[in-house]
């Protein structure tokens, strides 16, 4: 894919996500909801093109403009209100994530490798 044809289509895509964006404000419906919708709609054509994106690229330049919007936009008072539950999932989740990774680096670091026994690539 050369590289005009790849920016023609990263255009339409910035114009598609213009218009979910409209559309979502003047049904009253959440903007994330819209282009979930709209990814999903655009990934049932047939034919249409896979599009790499470098990761770098996207965290330098696509994140942190979300992350502002959405701070942004943040209802405080029913940010403080939810508060407990919030803080529930997120040490929740970093305590089953940290015990699942540590489980899995233990049963890695024990595995037999070049056909040693299990006791002795463990050293």
């Amino acid at each position: 894919m050369s590289s005009v044809t790849r920016f023609e289509i990263v255009l339409l895509l910035i114009a598609m996500i213009v218009v979910l964006e409209m559309l979502a404000q003047r049904l009253q419906r959440p903007r994330a909801a819209a282009l979930i919708v709209g990814g999903i709609g655009l990934a049932m054509i047939p034919g249409t093109p896979n599009i790499e994106l470098d990761p770098d690229l996207v965290m330098v330049l696509f994140l942190p403009p979300l992350l502002m919007a959405s701070a942004w936009f943040t209802a405080w008072r029913d940010f403080r209100a939810d508060i407990r539950i919030i803080m529930q999932l997120a040490v929740g989740a970093v305590v089953f994530l940290r015990r699942w990774s540590s489980e899995w680096w233990r049963t890695w670091c024990n595995r037999p490798s070049h056909g040693e026994p299990a006791s002795l690539s463990a050293r």
